[in-house]
């Protein structure tokens, strides 16, 4: 207990430390000492103020030229974008008299086709050969001439193979007596046998051609060829002056009725093409031919379409002759896609649709007038309802 009691009320023993080690700190010691200020001279400040202003200004710029960049990009991403069209009117079109239809050129071709293929009889040499021409051939021309002796065409279907003279019977000599009745050579009617009445029509015959007057007709002076009159074609190959015949040689054909004309059509024609079209044939005269499109057909790739009257005809008429008897004769022609009709029209591009499906036209101050499309084609409508001479705006799809 009396060392506690000396502990509690003693003085503390660190108030009296008196600590001897070393001289006492000062007060310079404890404190770091404060630089004397310096003194720079004006040069020195100079460039100091150049080289702050140098880096501080080339980071401005920099900002500056950062910042515009930005500022110009979210300009532009978020601008709305600009029309060229901004502030222009509309293009407008006039309410005018006119006329709509839609056509496709095509190229016909009108031919011949030969049916019948009319042997000779004769043997010798050809000395004359005749022009048929264009027209159709009557029975009893002269085709050409064998021998100096005239080999004629007469109207029958049974071959002439034989010579027929008094006492021969057959469809032969009948034929050969109904020529002779329409020449008024014969008096009476064919009976199918050479008579001697028949004998008197074929001397008068011979003596009408310059020849003697025989009784008989040998064979090869007539051929007989089916449905004349008609047109007939003599091979320009083999019937000229100095050839040489033997007897059964093709000299005559002897054509359809009517020319057949066809056309190959385009693909834009093929396309167009729908079976009664109406078409134009432009004649070799410069007529017009009227003719319609049948079934089209394919050969050889081609699309190809028979062109015929309405009533199954040939489209030629009575002028059929033109066309040549030697091969195909090329004409122009246009197939009536859409036919010509007149009235008021307006730019397709002018027609709008409303809601309830009704079509209508804007004028220039915006107002709708409702009109009914009586046919377009080619870029052009003909209307009813709208007045003539209305300034519309045209639907440019911008």
């Amino acid at each position: 207990m009396g060392n506690a009691s000396e502990s509690l009320h003693a003085p503390a023993q660190r108030d009296a430390i008196t600590v001897t080690e070393g001289p006492a700190p000062t007060r310079s010691s404890r404190i770091p000492r404060r630089r004397p200020p310096m003194t720079a001279s004006p040069q020195r400040v100079s460039q100091r103020m150049s080289a702050w202003i140098r880096r501080f200004g080339l980071v401005a710029i920099v900002a500056l030229a950062v910042g515009g960049l930005v500022g110009w990009s979210a300009a532009t991403v978020f601008a709305p974008a600009r029309s060229a069209d901004v502030g222009k009117e509309p293009p407008t079109a006039l309410v005018r008299q006119g006329t709509v239809g839609s056509s496709v050129p095509i190229a016909v071709s009108g031919e011949w086709t030969s049916d019948a293929v009319i042997r000779s009889g004769s043997t010798g040499t050809i000395t004359s050969v005749a022009d048929l021409g264009a027209s159709p051939t009557r029975s009893g021309t002269t085709l050409y001439s064998v021998d100096l002796r005239p080999v004629v065409a007469v109207d029958g279907t049974v071959p002439a193979f034989r010579t027929m003279g008094v006492g021969a019977v057959g469809a032969d000599v009948e034929q050969l007596q109904q020529y002779l009745f329409d020449a008024d050579f014969l008096a009476g009617r064919p009976t199918g046998t050479f008579d001697s009445a028949t004998a008197q029509a074929v001397m008068a015959w011979h003596r009408n051609n310059g020849l003697p007057a025989e009784p008989s007709v040998a064979v090869g002076e007539v051929i007989f060829v089916p449905s004349m009159p008609r047109r007939l074609v003599l091979d320009p190959k083999l019937v000229q002056v100095g050839t040489q015949l033997a007897g059964g040689e093709q000299t005559v054909m002897a054509l359809s009725a009517a020319p057949t004309f066809t056309s190959h059509l385009s693909a834009s024609a093929a396309g167009a093409l729908r079976p009664g079209m109406p078409v134009s044939i432009r004649g070799p005269k410069n007529e017009n031919w009227s003719a319609e499109a049948g079934k089209p057909s394919t050969i050889d790739g081609d699309t190809v379409v028979t062109l015929r009257k309405s009533d199954g005809g040939a489209p030629c008429a009575d002028g059929c002759g033109e066309l040549s008897t030697s091969g195909a004769t090329v004409l122009s022609g246009v197939l009536v896609v859409s036919p010509a009709r007149s009235g008021l029209t307006v730019p397709s591009a002018a027609l709008r649709s409303a809601a309830d499906g009704r079509v209508f036209l804007t004028d220039t101050d915006g107002n709708r007038h409702f009109v009914k499309v009586v046919v377009s084609a080619d870029g052009l409508s003909l209307v009813r309802g709208a007045p003539k001479g209305l300034h519309v705006r045209l639907d440019t799809g911008s």
